[in-house]
């Protein structure tokens, strides 16, 4: 006990034999009742695991019964959302098509002597991400043999922690919006957890003080163009997969003019998703608000203007300083100075520019000033002036002047600084302020 497979009844012969007497035989068979019972016990250790982890089930396949079980065979189907592990599996496995979700794996045992068992291990590694609302992973194995009376089965679901956390962080590039002009957040947003979300939307209110820009906006906004101050807009992003990230712009014009006192432009961006996938991990990082300063544009292009005649070369030297002293800079600013006098040799003059603090114009040129240059605010150029006076000119006293101007002059808040006049010449008692003749 036990017996060995295909044992069916016990065969006894007996033969008596005497020295003087024939032999006599008697046969008997005697029919055996035996067969292999089958169990199997599948436990993965009462675990709950995670999308992307190993799971290991314990296949402990048994022979209950008094006889030995015939080309024993475990059967195993990979669950959906995961795929066969090998590293963590018994050597013995071998999985058909592919390993994937829904490939048979079976092991061969072999014979399983009557109250014997055999142990294999069985792992799957979960997917990462798994579909939204999956919760566990569901796994049947199946013991049998060529001679038992029923195969065995069992089964086991393993809890899956999966996590929700979506992540919206809001940005305005460190500027500074200015009434009448655009302002654009950027809103960068991710799925921070381990299961995808359905549903998820992107959350905004147009802030006070603005409207909204559609064209400089991502395509999707609920809102339409121009939407004034308070007007909720959504941007539908669908199914946001775990660990995916992105981002989206939300524009705005700046109202113009701006009342008074406003210094600032509050908004506050917020992400969800249709909660089917359960409670947000980390409900903090849900919403971002940023701060952003804001000015009324101010245009102050100025101009200085400095100047000495040197008599015996015969040569006015003059330094010129332009200046752009408002919040907001001018692209395409004229500086022109028409050498008008008549003792200016003015088709020989010759100039030079330096440029600094982002401003730009052209190194150097000749004859009377008229240069476009490019003035971010608080920028500044300086040009280097020299202008030959003419053999016999009246040099007693010469005025002339330098002029700046905005490329839309009108934009200019200060125009009474976009002229400087410098006077050079041998007068003894000039005292400069005299009117330029």
């Amino acid at each position: 006990d036990p017996v060995d497979a295909g044992t069916t009844q016990i065969d006894i012969g007996t033969t008596l034999s005497a020295s003087n007497a024939s032999s006599a035989n008697a046969n008997d068979s005697t029919p055996v009742a035996a067969n292999p019972i089958l169990n199997l016990f599948k436990g993965d250790g009462g675990i709950s695991s995670v999308p992307g982890a190993s799971i290991s089930y314990a296949l402990v396949a048994m022979n209950d019964g008094n006889m030995s079980a015939a080309d024993t065979v475990l059967s195993e189907t990979v669950p959906a959302n995961s795929s066969f592990d090998a590293s963590n599996s018994s050597p013995d496995w071998t999985c058909l098509p592919d390993g994937n979700p829904g490939s048979t794996c079976t092991a061969d045992i072999g014979t399983l002597i009557g109250y014997d068992f055999a142990v294999r291990l069985f792992a799957v590694r979960v997917d990462n991400p798994v579909p939204v609302g999956t919760s566990q992973i569901s796994n049947s194995a199946t013991l049998d043999a060529s001679n038992a009376p029923a195969p065995a089965a069992d089964s086991d679901d393993t809890p899956l922690s999966v996590v929700v956390d979506l992540h919206v962080e809001k940005l305005d590039g460190g500027v500074t919006a200015f009434a009448g002009q655009p302002l654009s957040y950027t809103l960068n947003y991710a799925n921070n957890g381990t299961q995808n979300t359905l549903g998820t939307t992107i959350s905004e209110t147009v802030p006070a003080n603005t409207s909204f820009n559609a064209g400089l906006s991502s395509a999707g906004w609920s809102c339409a163009d121009g939407s004034t101050a308070g007007t909720a807009c959504t941007l539908d992003l669908g199914e946001l997969a775990a660990g995916a990230s992105s981002a989206a712009i939300f524009s705005v014009d700046v109202v113009s003019p701006l009342p008074g006192g406003v210094t600032q432009l509050s908004n506050t961006a917020s992400i969800g998703d249709n909660g089917f996938g359960g409670t947000d991990a980390n409900a903090a990082d849900n919403s971002a608000s940023i701060d952003t300063p804001v000015l009324t544009p101010l245009l102050d292009l100025a101009i200085s203007k400095v100047g000495i005649l040197d008599v015996m070369s015969g040569v006015a030297d003059y330094e010129i300083v332009v200046e752009s002293q408002g919040n907001v800079g001018d692209t395409g600013s004229l500086l022109s100075d028409p050498l008008d006098d008549p003792a200016f040799d003015s088709a020989a003059a010759a100039w030079s520019c330096i440029a600094i603090l982002g401003a730009s114009c052209p190194a150097s040129g000749s004859g009377p000033l008229s240069m476009t240059m490019d003035l971010p605010a608080g920028s500044a150029a300086t040009v280097l002036l020299s202008v030959p006076i003419l053999p016999g000119a009246d040099i007693e006293q010469v005025f002339n002047t330098a002029t700046i101007s905005a490329s839309t002059p009108e934009d200019d808040a200060v125009p009474g600084n976009n002229s400087a006049t410098a006077s050079v010449g041998r007068c003894l008692f000039c005292d400069g302020f005299e009117d330029p003749q």
